[in-house]
């Protein structure tokens, strides 16, 4: 497809943007409405210039959903379940209310088709196949910015505790399926992750983490803040204790959280987001009660963190959900293609699944893939828990078809 902004440029899908180019969704509520000009493009094989243009028109209108939707804000802060400031939103639904044909050509092998559409956000994604499929994530550990500040109660576990915390809580939802790896770490400069500083490092790590342990996306972030709003109140001298006594002190204990999910393909984040809160913490000084156990959960602050956690799984299912399935294509042989994917994610037979190839940067190894429709669908014949087949209606090789490229339901 031919991008007209020439930000992204070129003839093939980036694959950052590839996962985001989710179009005509059905129903949900409408958020803002544009009308927008896209153009598609489709080779032209033997012969069929309609079905073609059909193709191209198809492509167009995904670009026109992703020329609404994704697009990069600020900053977005949860301080106590409410939304105070924003930084990362990639949003990922929007449909077509009208759609007008500006122009249909045809240039060299490929048909070209220009459009306008009235695209309109959608709060739902009801209407993507996808949807209903279960993607691979991974939930690596979330390193402490600030370790002095695990000091009262002895939370310096909280590096592994908390990821597990959300794996268990992702693990009981349906739009993915988790993996717990949360003795590995994205960030070596945890004091500038996960922010522009370490931003192409962790693209490259994620993706490479991604492909070693054959997931769609990886959870990664980094606990920012556990210390307390106000460190005399925890003192030691006898003016420290009498506060304490009498109930003069502030006891509260500060909780942040930067949260990322990366595209496992790509590397490049879909979701980011940071979640803080603060609340009484009612421990014993002394104790060493560790991060999510009983004695940190009977505490006011271990409720509060608890609240915030569950909302933070909660919208990592809700954010995968609407993102397209995809996975590796891991043999070919002649017109049967075999997939990393199965009856644990959801698939079944009689399922389509387009075909992608992926490229790699030649002059920057390392830097992400891009995708190019094959204008190939493969059909699911045979699923197995791991794994699945499928058959296209012409031989892999006419297609250029190899082992590692992608299969995708939107």
């Amino acid at each position: 497809m031919r991008i007209e902004d020439t930000r992204w440029g070129g003839w093939l899908f980036p694959a950052a943007n590839v996962f985001l180019l989710v179009a005509l969704l059905l129903s949900g509520g409408e958020a803002r409405a544009e009308w927008v000009r896209a153009t598609g493009q489709s080779l032209v094989e033997f012969g069929d210039e309609q079905q073609a243009l059909a193709r191209a028109k198809d492509e167009a209108l995904r670009e026109a959903a992703f020329r609404l939707q994704a697009r990069v804000a600020s900053e977005e802060t949860v301080e106590n379940g409410v939304l105070t400031d924003s930084r990362l939103t990639v949003s990922s639904k929007a449909r077509a209310r009208e759609v007008r044909v500006v122009s249909e050509r045809f240039e060299g092998d490929y048909a070209l088709v220009t459009i306008e559409a009235d695209m309109v956000e959608s709060g739902l994604c009801e209407g993507s196949e996808a949807q209903g499929l279960r993607k691979r994530v991974a939930v690596s550990g979330f390193p402490l910015a600030h370790p002095s500040g695990a000091e009262l109660g002895g939370l310096y576990d909280a590096e592994r505790a908390l990821p597990e915390y959300l794996y268990q809580r992702l693990l009981t939802g349906d739009s993915v399926e988790p993996l717990a790896i949360t003795q590995r770490q994205l960030y070596t400069d945890v004091r500038n992750a996960p922010t522009v500083a370490e931003a192409d490092n962790a693209l490259h790590r994620s993706s490479a983490l991604a492909q070693e342990l054959d997931v769609q996306f990886v959870v990664s972030g980094v606990i920012r803040d556990l210390g307390p709003v106000d460190p005399d109140a925890w003192g030691t001298s006898i003016l420290d204790r009498w506060k304490r006594g009498l109930g003069v002190g502030n006891r509260d204990r500060r909780f942040a959280l930067d949260l990322v999910v990366h595209d496992g393909f790509s590397g490049s984040p879909i979701m980011e987001r940071r979640y803080q809160t603060h609340a009484e913490w009612d421990a014993v000084k002394t104790a060493s009660v560790g991060f999510m156990s009983p004695g940190f959960m009977q505490t006011a602050y271990g409720q509060a963190v608890k609240t915030l956690l569950d909302q933070a799984a909660s919208e990592i299912g809700s954010e995968l959900r609407c993102q397209p399935f995809m996975t590796r294509i891991t043999r070919v042989d002649g017109d049967q293609i075999y997939v990393n994917a199965g009856a644990a994610s959801g698939l079944r037979p009689g399922q389509a699944m387009s075909i992608y190839r992926r490229f790699e940067f030649l002059d920057a190894p390392g830097s992400g893939y891009e995708l190019q429709p094959t204008q190939t669908q493969l059909e699911i014949d045979q699923v197995h828990p791991e794994f699945a087949r499928g058959r296209l209606p012409v031989q892999a090789g006419q297609r250029n078809i190899q082992k590692e490229d992608v299969a995708i339901i939107w």
